[in-house]
């Protein structure tokens, strides 16, 4: 796909005299032109016989101060190859001087300051020193073109003194979004002929920078054969809740499913634009099961131990995957009383009981230390990565199923368990995939064999 570029041109100034006679100031290859060298561009270019030719009406030493004689004629500009005129140069007896040439002069002063100053407008901001003001921010946004990533890696994009990462967590494309889709509601549009849903679940994590950021499902686009498509509003299964609007602070995240519509088996690009160019995009493949994942060697088995010390090296933590079963339905607590969640036709619940157990502190002084999130652990599938379902109104983790896991705060010998909830076609096996963690880049993040 192809991007626009941003370039610069530069300023140029012709003389008075000769159309073809110009300079430049601000050369686009060479960035680090001062005011200086516009100065001296000024004094040496064809403008220069112009500017020379109004300070020479000022020879000193023809003036005289008493009465109010002439002090000498100078020629004015020739008119084909002859002498236009004489101007008399008069002074008074305080040395002032009157002229008709005073107005003239003034204007060639003007002229003078106004050629200065365009070579320095059009020249990057200087110092002091009188080198260019080259601060990071300004770097980062000169003929920079929007970087393209792969789906299985995170988009980075810095915005003044902000820096985000864009990732695409999982996708489900075809009959299986359109199944979500029309499932939820009734009332939800089907695709288009010759087009299909896509359904794209996007993290944004505002890894650095300071103040506030506005995030919104509008930040996205989708790009198919050159022609960008807006996020399509409907209303989402609970299972797979929609990207939030949320005001984000350094350190926060937005995470949630965005639902485009695309042309059937088509390569697509996601576009992060929050505003009307694209900052980068990510290149999603463009039929599923097209580029299998691969499994990794080290794949631990069915409760295997994965130990590994906390981000304050006080505790020490096991993780163990245990084992898998599947459901149609699960029944939940939220503040209204009991609701029934049902996957969808064609999907079904993948649950896999994990737990975290606190081995035991080695410093002696902080004892209690918190276990991974559900969002830190994904399902992998032969061509589909699976995060947990999230049931956001929930008000307890005990449902018809049993406990859901969720993130605790443990001391020594205590532990936290429960089942992660997958959705997952109805013909995906445990033989098909495997439970990964992801712990940081501090750690050798493990990963499961479901069977």
């Amino acid at each position: 796909m192809d991007t626009l570029g941003r370039g610069s041109s530069a300023g140029s100034i012709s003389s008075s005299t000769r159309e073809s006679d110009q300079f430049s100031c601000s050369d686009p290859i060479e960035m680090a032109v001062t005011r200086f060298t516009c100065l001296e561009s000024v004094a040496s270019g064809p403008a220069s016989t112009f500017i020379q030719y109004f300070f020479s009406l000022l020879p000193v030493n023809r003036m005289k101060r008493a009465g109010s004689e002439p002090s000498g004629r100078i020629p004015q500009r020739k008119r084909n190859g002859e002498i236009a005129q004489y101007s008399t140069v008069y002074h008074t007896r305080d040395g002032h001087m009157k002229s008709s040439l005073i107005l003239p002069l003034i204007g060639a002063l003007l002229l003078v300051t106004a050629l200065v100053a365009g070579c320095v407008g059009s020249s990057p901001a200087a110092t002091a020193s009188g080198m260019p003001d080259t601060t990071p921010a300004q770097i980062s946004t000169q003929n920079t073109e929007p970087a393209t990533v792969s789906m299985d890696k995170p988009l980075t994009v810095v915005s003044g003194d902000k820096a985000f990462e864009i990732t695409i967590l999982s996708q489900i494309r075809g009959s299986a979004a359109r199944s979500l889709i029309k499932g939820a509601n009734e009332f939800n549009p089907e695709p288009e002929d010759g087009a299909e849903f896509l359904l794209l679940q996007v993290n944004k994590q505002y890894c650095s920078g300071t103040g506030a950021d506005d995030t919104t499902v509008f930040e996205y686009r989708l790009f198919a054969g050159g022609d960008g498509v807006d996020p399509i509003y409907v209303v989402m299964p609970d299972s797979h809740m929609g990207y939030p609007d949320l005001t984000l602070h350094p350190g926060d995240a937005a995470r949630g499913w965005i639902l485009f519509q695309v042309p059937h088996n088509e390569e697509v690009m996601l576009a992060y634009a929050p505003t009307s160019s694209p900052a980068g995009f990510i290149r999603i493949k463009s039929e599923i099961g097209s580029t299998p994942l691969s499994r990794p060697d080290d794949l631990l088995p069915p409760r295997g131990a994965y130990t590994y010390m906390d981000a304050k090296k006080s505790n020490e933590l096991s993780i163990t995957y245990q084992y898998t079963t599947f459901r149609q339905t699960l029944t939940y607590e939220t503040g209204s009383g009991s609701k029934l969640l049902k996957a969808p036709d064609g999907d079904q619940f993948l649950l896999a009981f994990v737990k975290a157990i606190h081995m035991g502190n080695r410093d002696g002084k902080n004892y209690l230390t918190q276990t991974p999130y559900p969002s830190s652990f994904r399902l992998y599938g032969q061509d589909v990565i699976y995060t947990p379902v999230v049931l956001a109104d929930k008000t307890s983790d005990h449902t018809s199923i049993g406990e859901l896991y969720a993130s605790a705060f443990l001391d020594r010998k205590e532990c936290k368990e429960g089942f992660l909830v997958f959705q997952v076609p109805e013909a995906f096996r445990p033989d098909d995939g495997y439970l990964g963690l992801n712990l940081g880049v501090d750690h050798s993040n493990p990963s499961w064999s479901l069977a």
